[in-house]
């Protein structure tokens, strides 16, 4: 049995559904897990696993990413000092990667972002945002021994020490009579995008931290109650929603901020491939919504690819405690 250390990044909730899959997959090889987490993810792992609470870097370069990294350093490094760990899982988080390298302890490292680092860029897509976003996974993956690379669509790799994986995923019993919009925010919705997307489905059902009028805070349950009854979910675009969409051959309108490269480049695959639609949050309309739904007929099909990303991260957790 190897004692592992997960740690993972609190920002959005695909980090902390990748790491409920990964939790479930180590311990059921017999594995002991201890997981060390950010905010959002730390209130959904502490039901299921014993779960540390841990600052995550801020998403910006500055002093209070300087300031919390330092921080996070002695800690984790003192924290590996006394139980010594057989790997370390960083899914998102920086610093675990870090005090792992520094201590000599094998590391995986699991996410969405490093598609850009280890996957041939698509054609379509913007070079010099996949670029940035390439070397922000580098950074982010700094000291890993392995990397397991989560995404929807299947990439050429170009790094021998990746694998690219499906993300592990929620299974949805959808009504065979789908008839509402659902929406998700993850960084919060202003008013007037709430009314446009009411003006075309009165009914709709949006979430967003914070909540607000007519705006249900975001949970698991509630959420999966709603995508049983969609016709279409009109969401922020990231990774782990998008590959929940495809797979389920939901509509999908992905939406994005203009400056945020990430969500751009992963609706704009979404939406180069044929699998959804994908446009700039201030785009965001009722005509919109109906245009993407005139549309939606002729999505196509798509295969995600082969190998499951938590049965991955295992896999490479005992290939490393191997010393293979």
């Amino acid at each position: 049995m190897l004692d592992i250390h997960l740690y993972v990044h609190g920002r959005g909730r695909g980090h902390a559904s990748r790491a409920l899959h990964v939790v479930a997959a180590l311990e059921a090889r017999g594995h002991g897990v201890r997981a060390f987490a950010g905010r959002d993810a730390f209130a959904v792992l502490r039901a299921h696993v014993d779960t540390t609470s841990i600052a995550s870097l801020p998403p910006r370069p500055g002093l209070a990413a300087v300031l919390t990294l330092r921080h996070r350093l002695v800690a984790d490094l003192v924290r590996n000092l006394e139980a010594r760990p057989d790997v370390v899982v960083s899914d998102g988080d920086l610093p675990g990667l870090c005090a792992a390298h520094l201590c000599a302890i094998p590391a995986v490292a699991v996410g969405h972002g490093l598609v850009f680092l280890a996957c041939e860029r698509p054609r379509r897509v913007p070079r010099l945002a996949w670029w940035r976003e390439a070397l922000k996974a580098g950074v982010a993956s700094v000291g890993a021994r392995r990397r397991v690379a989560t995404h929807f669509a299947v990439l050429p790799l170009r790094r021998r020490d990746t694998i690219l994986a499906r993300p592990p995923m929620r299974q949805w019993s959808l009504q065979p009579d789908r008839a509402r919009v659902v929406g998700y925010f993850r960084d919060g919705i202003d008013a007037r995008h709430v009314t446009a997307i009411r003006s075309f489905d009165p009914d709709a059902i949006i979430f967003s931290p914070g909540g607000g009028p007519g705006v249900l805070e975001p949970s698991a349950a509630a959420f999966d109650a709603a995508v049983a009854c969609a016709r279409v979910i009109v969401a922020t675009a990231g990774s782990q929603l998008i590959a929940e969409c495809v797979a389920h051959g939901i509509p999908m309108l992905a939406l994005y901020r203009e400056d945020d490269d990430e969500q751009r480049l992963n609706a704009m695959m979404l939406a180069s491939a044929g699998l959804g639609h994908a446009a700039p949050l201030h785009a965001l309309s009722s005509a919109l919504l109906g245009e993407v739904l005139a549309a939606s007929q002729s999505l196509a099909v798509s295969a995600l690819p082969e190998r499951d990303a938590a049965a991955a991260v295992v896999d490479a957790c005992e290939s490393l405690a191997r010393g293979t």
